[in-house]
């Protein structure tokens, strides 16, 4: 059996789930949490995936799809696509090229997706690299910091005077690199 669940993750968001079966306009990604009837703003969303705070019920589009009509898994992707219009042959007979025309996309996806996260293992080792020279320049200049006008200065504390505002610059990169790759 082919697995649509991919196909349907990239096409549907959890904010496009929330607007359309929940019925409320987010406020910077938070809803009242129909799960438990909720009033104040406690279930909190980013991307395919939400939180409560209150009731700790958690997942991705299927798993909210599901607790809101209580579905199974197989109902909740049929629900998706049917409402989200996304006419993916599901359920139906395909034929051979139909099923090696949606298997090598399956394999476009998966190549996709550990492309990303290669990336992401990059950028996080490139970011904590960065983040542990600025941690060593930052207590080299509060270690190594003169005490007296007349001493002279230590070399660890000359080198981060003068490379300390650059590698916060880098950090900074970093950590917007970073960031964008987790979006």
């Amino acid at each position: 059996m082919i697995n649509f669940a991919p196909q349907i993750k990239e096409s549907v968001s959890m904010s496009d789930v929330i607007q359309n079966y929940v019925g409320v306009d987010p406020k910077h990604n938070r809803i009242p949490c129909p799960f438990h009837n909720g009033k104040d703003n406690n279930l909190s969303f980013k991307n395919d995936m939400f939180k409560c705070f209150v009731c700790g019920e958690g997942g991705d589009i299927f798993k909210f799809v599901r607790l809101m009509f209580n579905l199974d898994f197989n109902q909740a992707i049929q629900k998706l696509n049917y409402d989200f219009g996304l006419n993916l042959p599901i359920g139906e007979k395909l034929t051979i090229r139909q099923k090696q025309k949606i298997l090598n996309q399956e394999r476009k996806h998966k190549a996709i997706t550990k492309a990303k996260l290669i990336k992401r293992i990059a950028l996080e080792w490139k970011y904590w690299t960065t983040f542990d020279e600025w941690k060593r320049l930052s207590d080299n200049k509060r270690i190594y910091a003169p005490d007296k006008s007349q001493d002279s200065l230590h070399a660890l504390y000359c080198e981060a005077l003068n490379n300390l505002e650059y590698q916060i610059y880098l950090l900074n990169i970093a950590e917007i690199e970073r960031n964008e790759a987790l979006e």
